[in-house]
């Protein structure tokens, strides 16, 4: 039988199953992540002697206490607190928006996220907000530490774009005060584990916002974006992955490209997503290998959690609604006085709607993760030696089952293709094997919605 050191040895080894958050290198090595050809944060390697505490803090680490637990611990001795066994503890489920009308339609969403942390801010309950900002060099977008409002709202859009955490919690470990920090499931369970180790940081991050999150998209999935529009990926400067459009349904966004041109003018393109290859979710393209893995559906360790409202009511609504999950009591108490004194606006939701509007994301992360572990295991491709035991759907139709394996397919052909590409100059080397795998997909989505609609 292995040894728990030579278990979580292998686990260090193994990077396909690394979230890339630059938590764990903070804790073991003093080496900065960089983004490797992938597109994804690379893990410096690790001593045997911080292997444990590796296994310990990583989202699928063999040696970490899973969400439920953390989350129990936080939430369960509050008064009236509610449990799902997919949507976690919770206080409050709301439908929302920031007043604002400005606000709501810059943000990519309704804007209740930025609203929170603004007013955070303002009120002085932190003093620092941790957020995937712009970057002026390297990667397009980081994680920084925002002190102001208006630092905040420049940073309040949707980033499809992996980010590491690496250089924040230095700043938070050296720097007193307090702090709200954003992130995907993933890191903010990760973040709460690493601050079970370390006092310090767990004294001083007092607000954790999570995101609903579908899968991590590598810094690839920016660049082929670009690169379909005619831009070349080196000269681009920016992208806004969800640009609102008037008249038209929430969910039927543009995406701004911003480049320099030959002449080293500033200049943008606007394309509607219609218009793109990749952007189907569904497909799993530029998927994170990783996030196969993560069954975490609704961020259950983040004190609140925002996602999109993608209901027939709000979906026609192009300036956009959130979702909220609040599950920390002194966060209710926040949104209850913004929401009093006209900042936002609120309305109750119920489980079953709560769900609905993210049933793409339960279906894939909850009720078919048993399947997509014996693919996985099938084909040789890595999986975590520890998981959840998760309700999953045991009479899975044929047509899902085919999803899965074409996901698995897609994601990873997608990530070992485009580097090819890059490196060759040539967008051909990706889109033509690229191909076939996305039609088979089209073709095996198209059958399943004709028989759910003529034959359930």
């Amino acid at each position: 039988m292995k040894d728990k050191i030579y278990i979580c040895r292998e686990f260090s080894e193994t990077e396909e199953l690394h979230s890339h958050s630059g938590i764990y290198p903070y804790r073991a090595v003093s080496e900065r992540p960089s983004l490797n050809s992938r597109g994804e944060y690379s893990t410096p390697s690790i001593s045997d002697d911080k292997t444990v505490d590796y296994a310990r803090i990583a989202a699928l680490g063999p040696e970490r206490i899973f969400e439920e637990d953390i989350a129990e611990n936080l939430y369960n001795n509050q008064d009236d607190i509610h449990h799902h066994a997919d949507i976690g503890w919770y206080t409050d489920l709301y439908t929302g928006y920031v007043a604002d009308e400005e606000k709501r339609l810059k943000s990519s969403s309704g804007g209740l996220a930025t609203a929170l942390l603004c007013h955070l801010l303002e009120t002085g309950e932190v003093t620092g907000v941790i957020h995937m900002k712009a970057s002026s060099e390297g990667p397009l977008f980081q994680y920084g530490v925002s002190r102001t409002v208006e630092e905040v709202q420049s940073g309040s859009r949707t980033r499809y774009y992996p980010g590491s955490l690496f250089d924040v919690i230095n700043e938070v470990r050296d720097t007193p005060g307090k702090y709200a920090v954003v992130g995907i499931p993933p890191f903010i369970s990760e973040l709460r584990r690493l601050e079970n180790l370390e006092p310090v940081l767990k004294k001083r991050i007092t607000v954790h916002v999570g995101l609903v999150c579908a899968h991590q998209k590598t810094a690839n999935y920016a660049s082929y974006l670009a690169w379909q529009s005619g831009i070349d990926p080196d000269r681009m400067t920016s992208i806004d992955f969800r640009t609102k459009v008037s008249g038209h349904p929430a969910n039927e966004y543009c995406t701004t490209i911003y480049y320099n041109d030959d002449d080293g003018n500033h200049c943008e393109k606007l394309v509607a997503q219609s218009d793109l290859r990749g952007t189907n979710w569904g497909h799993g393209m530029f998927k994170s290998y990783f996030y196969d893995f993560s069954d975490d559906a609704f961020n259950e360790t983040a004190d609140i959690v925002f996602g999109d409202a993608w209901l027939p009511e709000f979906v026609s609504d192009y300036r956009g609604t959130n979702i909220s999950i609040v599950r920390s009591q002194y966060i209710s108490s926040i949104l209850d006085s913004m929401r009093r004194s006209g900042k936002i606006s609120l309305k109750n939701l119920s489980e079953t709607d709560l769900l609905l509007s993210q049933k793409s994301l339960v279906r894939q992360t909850r009720r078919e993760f048993q399947y997509r572990l014996r693919i996985f295991k099938k084909n040789g491709w890595a999986i975590p030696l520890r998981y959840r035991a998760i309700r999953s759907d045991g009479n899975l139709t044929v047509q899902r089952k085919l999803i899965q394996h074409l996901r698995g397919r897609i994601s990873r052909a997608s990530n070992q293709l485009f580097p090819l590409a890059r490196e060759k100059h040539s967008l051909l080397l990706y889109d033509i094997p690229m191909f076939p795998l996305v039609f088979a997909y089209k073709i095996v989505d198209k059958f399943g919605r004709f028989t759910k609609k003529y034959f359930a």
